[in-house]
C-alpha cells in the first residue's frame, strides 16, 4: 500500500512540473506573439456601434476618432474597425503623426498583421526635421522596412529658406526609405531646383549625402549649360548645388550671348564635371579622356574652331567663357578672322592655353613640340 501510495505522488509530480513546463512556455510564447504584432488602440471615438459580423467584432466609429499603434497616432472622422481581423478603415481629414512627421489624406486602410498603411486621395507627407514634403494620390506605408510607395503624380519638394530655392523630384512612381533617408523616384522623372532642371528615367536622392544619382538617359539643363551622358551625379552642400558628374559618353553644351553674336561651344568627353561658383554660376567645366570641343560664332556657323586632347579645362568669368586649357596631345584647328575668313591655322603641341574674350578666342598659345600649318585665304 505504501508503495502505491509512493507510485502515485511520484506520477502526481511529474504531471504538475510538466504542466508548470507547459504554463511556463505559454507565457513565453504569447509575449513573444505580443511583442512582434503591436496592437491597434482606440483612443478617442464620440460615436461607437459595435455588431457582430460572421463572430466577429465590428466597430463603427465616429466623430474624433484616435488610435495609436506603436509610436504613430491616426486621427479621422469616421472609422469602420474590425477587431477580430486587425483591419481598420479610416475616412474623413485623416492624420498620422510620428515624431517630426505628419501625413493627411482622405482615406486609409490598416492591415495589422501585413503591418501596412494604404493612403489614398491627396496624399501630404512633411518631414519638419528635414524639410521635405511628398504628395501624391495614393501610397503604400509598411512599418517594418519603413518604405512609403507612391504614385500617381507623386513628387517630393525639400525647402532651403535660405536661398529660396526648392529641390522639386517628380515621376510616374516614389519610394521613400525613412530608415535611410533615400527617395527613389522612376518613369519621366524631372528635377528642378533654381537655375537646375534636369530629366532622366531614374533617380535617387540620398538626404544624408545631398547626393542625387541620375540613371537612363539623364539630361541636364543650368542656365544656359546643357550636359548630358549615361549617368550625371549631382552634388549638393548646404542645399545648393556645387557639383554635376558626368560619367560615360559625355556631352556639354555652352553659349555666349552678347548684343553682337552668340558663340556655341560644345564639348565631348569620356567624362565631365561641372563645378558651380558660390554665386550660382558655372565656374569650371572639366573633361577628361578624349576630350574634343567645337566653338563657333552664330553668324559663321560654316567656320569651326576646333580642339582635341586628354584632358580639357574651361573656366569661366561671370558665366562667359574665359579660358580654355588643353592637355596631352593637344591639337587644334582656329580661324584667325572669321568673319573676313583670312586664314585658318592648324597646330599641335604638349598644351594648348586658348583666351576668349566674348566668347571669341583672341589668343593662343602652344607649349612643347609645337607643330603648325597656315593656310591663308582670300577676304571677302
Amino acid at each position: 500500500m505504501k508503495r502505491n501510495r509512493s507510485n502515485y505522488q511520484f506520477l502526481y509530480n511529474r504531471r504538475t512540473a510538466v504542466l508548470f513546463v507547459l504554463f511556463f512556455i505559454g507565457i513565453v510564447f504569447n509575449n513573444t506573439v505580443l511583442a512582434k504584432n503591436s496592437t491597434l488602440v482606440l483612443k478617442n471615438a464620440d460615436f461607437n456601434r459595435n455588431t457582430l459580423e460572421r463572430g466577429s467584432l465590428v466597430s463603427v466609429l465616429q466623430g474624433n476618432v484616435v488610435f495609436v499603434y506603436e509610436n504613430t497616432t491616426i486621427c479621422s472622422d469616421e472609422a469602420i474597425w474590425y477587431r477580430g481581423s486587425g483591419v481598420a478603415n479610416f475616412k474623413g481629414n485623416v492624420k498620422l503623426t510620428q515624431e517630426n512627421q505628419e501625413l493627411t489624406c482622405k482615406r486609409l486602410d490598416f492591415v495589422r498583421d501585413e503591418k501596412k498603411l494604404t493612403a489614398q486621395d491627396n496624399i501630404d507627407f512633411f518631414d519638419k526635421k528635414k524639410s521635405m514634403r511628398i504628395i501624391a494620390q495614393k501610397g503604400v506605408y509598411y512599418f517594418e522596412k519603413k518604405h512609403l510607395t507612391l504614385t500617381k503624380n507623386p513628387q517630393m519638394f525639400q525647402y532651403d529658406t535660405t536661398r529660396a530655392e526648392t529641390l522639386s523630384i517628380a515621376g510616374d512612381k516614389m519610394v521613400y526609405n525613412d530608415s535611410l533617408n533615400i527617395a527613389t523616384a522612376e518613369n519621366n522623372v524631372v528635377i528642378t531646383k533654381g537655375l537646375l532642371r534636369s530629366r532622366c528615367k531614374t533617380a535617387t536622392y540620398n538626404m544624408e549625402t545631398d547626393v542625387a544619382k541620375l540613371r537612363t538617359d539623364p539630361w541636364i539643363y543650368y542656365d544656359i549649360h546643357e550636359v548630358t551622358g549615361d549617368s550625371v551625379d549631382l552634388f549638393f552642400v548646404d542645399e545648393a548645388l556645387k557639383g554635376v558628374s558626368v560619367m560615360r559618353n559625355a556631352k556639354g553644351f555652352h553659349r555666349d550671348i552678347t548684343l553682337k553674336d552668340t558663340i556655341h561651344t560644345n564639348v565631348t568627353g569620356d567624362s565631365i564635371y561641372m563645378a558651380i561658383s558660390d554665386s550660382g554660376t558655372v565656374e569650371t567645366i572639366w573633361t577628361h579622356k578624349d576630350a574634343h570641343t567645337v566653338y563657333y560664332s552664330s553668324k559663321t556657323p560654316h567656320l569651326q574652331n576646333e580642339g582635341n586632347g586628354k584632358f580639357m579645362v574651361l573656366h569661366f568669368v561671370k558665366g562667359t567663357t574665359g579660358t580654355m586649357n588643353i592637355s596631352g596631345n593637344a591639337e587644334c584647328v582656329y580661324y584667325l578672322n572669321e568673319e573676313k575668313e583670312s586664314g585658318k591655322n592648324e597646330a599641335n603641341g604638349d598644351d594648348i592655353f586658348i583666351h576668349f574674350v566674348e566668347g571669341k578666342a583672341v589668343h593662343i598659345k602652344l607649349v612643347g613640340g609645337v607643330r603648325g600649318t597656315y593656310f591663308a585665304e582670300r577676304s571677302k
